[in-house]
């Protein structure tokens, strides 16, 4: 550290600058003071509010479905259904990534009829993950009929508790990042 000092008066002084306010002791006080700056606020600096993918996935799959209102609910699942459970009862594999957002996620069942035919766009649910703050997790629920007659978009307030993710708040007004909107 004695080094460093050394060199750093040295180019002050070749540069013209006045050295005589500063000691070493000063100039080393405030290299800690920089260094332990940095140490702490680094994180704060780098930190994202992108989530993973795979972590918007994890949360999708674990969402306790009859924690709040949306299509599927109050009576088409027991109490503590996650969106996992629901999509093995349907024999439905596959999850995609919305196209406009990094972190969002989409899930499609599709209508079919007696003879297991395919016969319209059947429903689309979608999660949006916002904002992870003090264990809460802030995100945007929109689910879809493919005829357009029910459209529901709700920003939630998410919080894990054991194993799953329930709605602790359902909001009935538009947040930052997901607009609130109820049509059908």
């Amino acid at each position: 550290m004695v080094q460093v000092v050394s060199k750093m008066i040295y180019l002050m002084v070749k540069m013209g600058l006045p050295v005589y306010f500063f000691s070493e002791r000063k100039i080393i006080m405030r290299l800690k003071n920089i260094l332990l700056f940095f140490i702490l606020f680094t994180p704060l600096i780098c930190y994202s509010k992108d989530f993973s993918l795979e972590y918007v996935k994890y949360v999708f799959l674990n969402l306790d479905m009859t924690s709040f209102n949306n299509s599927m609910r109050p009576t088409h699942y027991n109490k503590g259904t996650t969106m996992k459970e629901i999509l093995k009862t349907r024999g439905i594999n596959e999850i995609k990534n919305c196209k406009d957002s990094k972190n969002c996620i989409v899930i499609h069942f599709p209508e079919h009829n007696n003879n297991s035919t395919f016969i319209d766009d059947g429903w689309s649910y979608y999660l949006k993950l916002i904002k992870n703050k003090n264990g809460k997790i802030f995100a945007c629920y929109t689910d879809i009929n493919g005829w357009n007659t029910y459209n529901v978009t709700q920003p939630l307030e998410l919080k894990k508790v054991k194993d799953k993710f329930i709605v602790t708040k359902q909001y009935n007004k538009s947040i930052d990042g997901c607009e609130y909107f109820i049509k059908g």
